[in-house]
C-alpha cells in the first residue's frame, strides 16, 4: 500500500548514505503488482509499518512510502509491495524500471498502524483489507500467528476478481498451516467459476463476521486498511455492534481521493450541466468538490444516499465531456462502458460535461 509524498528532516543511516538498499529480489504478485525484497541492514520495526523510498526522476526528488509485507518475527529480509496506479509516476517506474541489483534510497521503517504481539494474549485479531491494503495486514497476521498461539486471526479481503488477489498463494499456505487463521475472500466482479463470496461488504455481513468470532478472553483488535468508504463502513458497522472505537485501527490509502496523479492534475474548476427530471441546471464545480457536493451546495434536489460510491443511488450518465471517478466498484462493467458515473465520487476533467440523472 502506498502513502502520499512527504518531506523528511531525518539524518541518513549508513545504509542510505552509501547509496541505499540493494534490491535483492522482485516478486511479481499479480499482473499489476510487484514486491521488492531488500536485505535488512539491522533495522528494527513493528508489524504494520512502512518504508519511504526516494528516487531522482526528471531532475526532482520523488518520495513515496510503501507498507512492509514482511514480518519482523518471521522474515529475515525487508519486503514492500507496490501496485501499479494509472498515471502514478513512482508506482509505474517501480513496476517497469526497477531491477534486481538496483540501489534505492530508503528511509527506515516508520508508522503507527502497528500491532505489538504478546505470547500471553488470547484475543481475536480481525483484519479488513481491499486491494493493496492487504500489505500491512500480511505483516500483522504473520506476526500474530507466529507469536500468539491462543489468538485467532480473521482476514476479510475484498478484490475485484480472482486474478487481482495479492498474496493469494501465501494466504492459502498460511491458512493450511494455522488452524487459528481464517480468510474470507469477497470479489466484486468474480468469474462464473468463483465459489466464494461475491459483492461488496454490507453492514449486516460485517456484523455477522464479528459476532461469529470465537470466544476469547482479550479484547478484539480490528485493523482496517483500504479505501476510505470501506473503512468508514467497517468502523460504523462494528461500533454499532459494540466494538469500542479504540479497538479499531485504520490505515488510509495515499491521497484518499482514489484518483491517479494524472487525473488529480487534470481536475480544475469546471461548469457542469445536469439534466434532472426535465430541468437543466448549470453547476460550478470547484476542483476540491465532487459533482454531487457542488450540486447540493446550489440546492439542487439530487438523488443520493451513501456519498461514498457504494450504493449507486446517485448514478447518472455522462453524455458529453469527461469525468474522473474516485471509486467505480459500485458500477458494473456494462454500466462503465455505457458512460454511467456516480456523482458522489465524480469530478469533471474536461469542459462541457453534461450529466443526465434519473
Amino acid at each position: 500500500m502506498a502513502f502520499s509524498f512527504f518531506k523528511k528532516n531525518k539524518a541518513e543511516t549508513p545504509a542510505t548514505a552509501q547509496g541505499g538498499l540493494q534490491v535483492k529480489a522482485i516478486i511479481q504478485e499479480t499482473a499489476d503488482t510487484v514486491s521488492l525484497v531488500f536485505e535488512n541492514p539491522n533495522w528494527t520495526y513493528q508489524a504494520g509499518q512502512f518504508l519511504s523510498l526516494s528516487f531522482e526522476l526528471n531532475g526532482q526528488t520523488e518520495t513515496r512510502s510503501y507498507s512492509l509485507c514482511s514480518s519482523p518475527v518471521t522474515d529475515k529480509d525487508l519486503a514492500i509491495t507496490i501496485k501499479r496506479v494509472e498515471g502514478g509516476l513512482i508506482s509505474n517506474y517501480i513496476n517497469d524500471q526497477v531491477k534486481e541489483g538496483d540501489f534505492i534510497k530508503v528511509i527506515p521503517p516508520e508508522g503507527i498502524f502497528v500491532l505489538a504481539p504478546a505470547e500471553s494474549q488470547s484475543r481475536n485479531i480481525l483484519l479488513f483489507g481491499a486491494g493493496s491494503g492487504i500489505t500491512p495486514l500480511l505483516s500483522i497476521l504473520k506476526t500474530v500467528l507466529a507469536q500468539e498461539a491462543d489468538s485467532h486471526v480473521t482476514l476479510v479481503y475484498t478484490n475485484r476478481n480472482e486474478e487481482s488477489i495479492i498474496f493469494s498463494e501465501t494466504l492459502s499456505q498460511l491458512q493450511a498451516q494455522y488452524e487459528n487463521f481464517e480468510v474470507i475472500h469477497t470479489l466484486t466482479r468474480a468469474s462464473d467459476q468463483w465459489t466464494g463470496e461475491r459483492g461488496r461488504l454490507s453492514q449486516e455481513r460485517i456484523q455477522e463476521i464479528y459476532q461469529n468470532l470465537p470466544q476469547k478472553a482479550g479484547a478484539t483488535q480490528v485493523y482496517n486498511c483500504g479505501p476510505e468508504a470501506m473503512m468508514d463502513l467497517v468502523a460504523e458497522s462494528l461500533q454499532a455492534a459494540g466494538v469500542a472505537e479504540a479497538q479499531i485501527h485504520h490505515e488510509k490509502f495515499s491521497g484518499s481521493s482514489g484518483l491517479s496523479e494524472t487525473e488529480s492534475a487534470e481536475i480544475v474548476q469546471q461548469e457542469v450541466t445536469i439534466l434532472l427530471e426535465g430541468e437543466t441546471f448549470k453547476v460550478n464545480v470547484p476542483a476540491e468538490k465532487t459533482i454531487l457536493e457542488a450540486a447540493l451546495d446550489q440546492d439542487i434536489d439530487m438523488p443520493f444516499s451513501c456519498q461514498s460510491g457504494l450504493c449507486t443511488a446517485c448514478r447518472g450518465k455522462c453524455i458529453e465531456g469527461k469525468v474522473a471517478m474516485e471509486e467505480d466498484d459500485g458500477l458494473s462493467e456494462d454500466e462503465l462502458e455505457g458512460g454511467y458515473i456516480l456523482t458522489c465520487v465524480s469530478h469533471p476533467k474536461s469542459k462541457g460535461v453534461v450529466i443526465e440523472v434519473g
